[in-house]
């Protein structure tokens, strides 16, 4: 089975809306190797925070999307992060990425939705593009959490989505950090908290 399975986008809430939006990255999650229908691939998930969409409750909407962890110059996220960019990655820039990269530049993303057999509507980012100049994009309400599963930080983790943690959870990398890991005694029985080994 697919470690995605039952993963919705934007969880409990209601789907982004449909359109062109200015979008901000809110999280960039190396879920490692996963499995999926097109077979077993490291995996990342970008989700953006739309500032100026918000939901019934005042928060910002939320939309995520998948991508295989490559920067291959045919892949989809080269290819979304040179429009993100507005020009074409460096050597330097691709042989050494970092989000920092994308961190603080906004983005425009366009939005459809698709109803599925069960009648329930889910939102895909079609396109993700450079905001044309003069635009004004609104700053993140959320806090900006990058996971790198190469520089894993217990911090970020622990401030992940229940749902998102336990796909980590199930990716050989995370279980070679796991094993250099320790039960945290100041956690709850059961909890599963965690703390590096000095």
């Amino acid at each position: 089975m697919s470690a995605f399975a039952g993963m919705t986008e934007g969880g409990n809430y209601s789907p982004a809306p449909e359109g062109t939006h200015g979008a901000r990255l809110y999280q960039a999650i190396d879920l490692g190797t996963q499995e999926d229908i097109y077979g077993t691939k490291r995996k990342i998930l970008v989700i953006f925070e739309l500032p100026s969409k918000l939901m019934d409750d005042g928060r910002p909407y939320t939309i995520g999307t998948w991508y295989a962890s490559s920067l291959h110059r045919m892949g989809n996220l080269r290819g979304d992060l040179t429009s993100w960019l507005g020009r074409v990655l460096t050597r330097d820039e691709v042989d050494g990425f970092s989000w920092k990269i994308v961190a603080d530049i906004p983005c425009l993303v366009t939005i459809t939705h698709k109803t599925n057999d069960n009648g329930d509507v889910k939102a895909k980012v079609q396109s993700i593009t450079a905001v044309p100049e003069g635009m004004e994009v609104k700053p993140l309400s959320g806090e900006q959490l990058i996971l790198d599963l190469d520089k894993f930080s217990k911090e970020v983790f622990s401030k992940l989505p229940e749902g998102i943690t336990a796909i980590v959870q199930k990716s050989p990398q995370y279980q070679v950090i796991a094993s250099k890991l320790e039960p945290d005694p100041d956690s709850s029985p059961g909890s599963g908290a965690l703390k590096a080994i000095k």
